[in-house]
């Protein structure tokens, strides 16, 4: 009896943690991007509370523009990080200011897990909007350098940062609760009748 109500135990944990990989959409037009969302907010890059926190080496902000330089070393050079999980990100960047470099790698942060994005910003983008959306809500944003590896670094500005805040959904019934309920029912009724007999 106790084997097969470990059984049960085993066959629920394995049915709720199914793990599915993040999608990605992307944008380069601002208004495309804001009309996929039904509300996204602007971070006020002038203000201590403005939801953004900005981590990195060579990073300069004046009047709510972003001044970076990315050095070729394999390792996020700048890291954005947000109060609340986001499912979509976008900026103004222009990667123009210093000449072609070697292009922006992008990555998330979902849970534990850091994720490159597919596409990167290329080293010849200049003053245009990236964003993109994830169907997984994500807490950081991550550039590195490109994979123009013949260029050193890639120096860039972004400004207008803006996000769709993740909606915080009610958390479901996992789905292996009524499997385990109903093996348990099972379990009892055939206790009950052993009893009987």
């Amino acid at each position: 009896m106790k084997h097969l109500f470990a059984a049960a135990l085993v066959i629920a944990a394995t049915t709720t943690t199914t793990a599915r990989a993040a999608t990605f959409q992307f944008f380069t037009d601002e208004a495309a991007f804001d009309s996929f969302f039904s509300t996204t907010t602007s971070f006020d890059l002038s203000s201590d509370d403005s939801g953004l926190t900005l981590s990195g080496d060579d990073i300069s902000i004046s009047n709510g523009l972003v001044t970076d330089r990315i050095d070729q070393d394999d390792a996020p050079d700048t890291v954005l990080s947000f109060d609340a999980p986001l499912i979509g990100f976008g900026a103004t960047f222009d990667l123009s200011p210093v000449g072609a470099g070697s292009g922006i790698s992008i990555s998330v942060t979902i849970g534990d897990e850091l994720i490159e994005l597919d596409q990167e910003l290329p080293s010849t983008f200049t003053e245009g909007f990236f964003g993109f959306a994830s169907d997984t809500a994500f807490t950081e944003v991550s550039f590195s350098e490109g994979s123009r590896a013949s260029r050193p670094a890639e120096s860039y500005t972004f400004a207008g940062p803006v996000g769709a805040i993740a909606e915080i959904a009610p958390v479901p019934l996992p789905a292996g609760f009524p499997l385990m309920a109903a093996a348990l029912g099972a379990f009892a009724v055939l206790r009950r009748r052993k009893k009987t007999v």
